[in-house]
C-alpha cells in the first residue's frame, strides 16, 4: 500500500509504542471528536459494529473522554497527528498485518457500509 512519509512515520511510531502490534492482523482506529452530536453517536456505533470478536486498539488524544469499550487505546496528541497527515474530521481505520498497513481509510459517514465490507475482506484475508 502507498502511504505518505506521514503515514509511514505515524505507522513506525505506533509499532514503536506498541510492540505486539507488529504480529497478526490489528484492526486499529483512530478517532477524533466531533462537534456534531448524531455523527459522533453513527461513529460510535460503527466502532462496535461486526468487528466485536476481533481485537481493537483506540488512538485517542490525551483529552479525549472514551468509555470502558475502550479498552486498548494508545494516547497522540492532535498536533502528532496532524504532524503525519493523520487528522481526519470523523476519525480514520487502519489495518496492519504483520506490521505492515493493508488499509488505511476516513471514515465517511456516507460509505459506512462499504468501509465496513473493506474492513471485514481485509479481516478475513
Amino acid at each position: 500500500m502507498n502511504l505518505t512519509k506521514g503515514e509511514a512515520l505515524f505507522i513506525t511510531k505506533l509499532l514503536n509504542k506498541k510492540p505486539e502490534l507488529r504480529h497478526g492482523t490489528q484492526l486499529i482506529f483512530i478517532t477524533n471528536k466531533s462537534e456534531c452530536g448524531p455523527c459522533e453517536e453513527q461513529v460510535q456505533a460503527f466502532y462496535s459494529e461486526d468487528f466485536e470478536n476481533h481485537p481493537k486498539t483506540f488512538v485517542v488524544s490525551p483529552n479525549q473522554q472514551y468509555g470502558n469499550q475502550w479498552k486498548d487505546t494508545l494516547q497522540f496528541t492532535y498536533r502528532e497527528l496532524g504532524s503525519y497527515g493523520l487528522i481526519r474530521v470523523t476519525g480514520a481505520v487502519l489495518i496492519l498485518d504483520h506490521g505492515e498497513c493493508t488499509l488505511l481509510e476516513s471514515i465517511d459517514l456516507a460509505h459506512l457500509n462499504h468501509l465496513k465490507d473493506q474492513i471485514l475482506k481485509e479481516l478475513q484475508n
